[in-house]
């Protein structure tokens, strides 16, 4: 993937359907943003959602171009969330209620092998966090919890060799790099990785290195991507989403309740007849 590429795909990520999204959050969660025990007002409020969204597309965006190097290497992504039922323990009976593990990883691959060989193949379980920066008591925790999935899994796979991986995204913290040392035993492989250090296991640390600076440069030329508020008032995509609401959002939109009204005063202008609020009313009205 060269810059151009990459650039364009996370515009596209970042954009693609977030006014409607707003929109719907604001009509379906109203008391998110209209609260006497919040101490922000309601357009503040909303730019804080905004933001959220804004910075959940861009996390999922890394991940997916760690995803999409992996792919092309001949690794297989695997299903990597989902439950899993313990085998029964000695002295449990078949009424009894199995443990169950809930897998989480934030993706699991192995190598494309079709091979007959005996030699067990390596499955890849990752963990992606931004950050070591959390407690040691927090993140003991956590390790216990994926130390358990990885116990799980081994009985999933038995001709899989398990590998955890930790992987944070920043390197500029490691915070509890003693404490994984502690969790590294010979039952559970769990090793902990920090930037572009996690691709160094599939010996492509410069393809990530590449990828940060892409990221870097990104953030450099288009903070506008990811805070720039759309306009709800004005905007075609805001007009757009609201023709497209659901009739039950629509209904609850233009309800009298006040927590509705009250929204409605700080998103649109009331004042103005080419509102995209009267202009979806009109059209719609014209619809049915």
């Amino acid at each position: 993937m060269e810059y151009s590429q990459f650039e364009t795909e996370l515009k596209r990520a970042l954009t693609n359907d977030a006014t409607s999204k707003l929109i719907k959050e604001i009509i379906n969660k109203p008391f998110n943003f209209v609260s006497p025990t919040n101490p922000f007002d309601v357009k503040t409020k909303i730019k804080q959602s905004f933001l959220k969204h804004q910075e959940r597309i861009y996390e999922k965006f890394i991940q997916y171009c760690a995803k999409r190097l992996i792919t092309q290497y001949g690794f297989s992504l695997q299903r990597s969330n989902f439950r899993y039922n313990l085998p029964l323990k000695e002295g449990q009976h078949l009424g009894d209620i199995p443990e169950q593990v809930i897998i989480n990883a934030s993706f699991i691959f192995r190598l494309n092998n079709n091979s007959t060989k005996d030699e067990p193949t390596d499955m890849f379980v990752v963990y992606l966090r931004k950050r070591d920066c959390y407690s040691h008591k927090a993140m003991k925790k956590t390790c216990e919890n994926i130390i358990k999935q990885l116990e799980a899994l081994k009985i999933i796979y038995p001709k899989m060799n398990i590998k955890g991986a930790l992987w944070f995204l920043d390197n500029d913290y490691i915070k509890n790099i003693r404490l994984f040392n502690n969790f590294y035993y010979e039952q559970v492989d769990l090793r902990p990785y920090y930037g572009a250090d996690f691709f160094e296991i599939l010996d492509k640390k410069e393809d990530w290195l590449k990828i940060e600076s892409f990221i870097k440069k990104f953030k450099e030329n288009n903070q506008n991507y990811f805070s720039k508020m759309p306009d709800l008032d004005q905007s075609d995509e805001a007009l757009r989403a609201l023709l497209y609401l659901e009739k039950s959002e629509w209904t609850k939109l233009n309800s009298n309740k006040e927590i509705y009204r009250n929204i409605k005063e700080n998103i649109f202008n009331l004042n103005d007849k080419n509102s995209n609020l009267f202009k979806a009313i009109a059209k719609r009205n014209k619809s049915y």
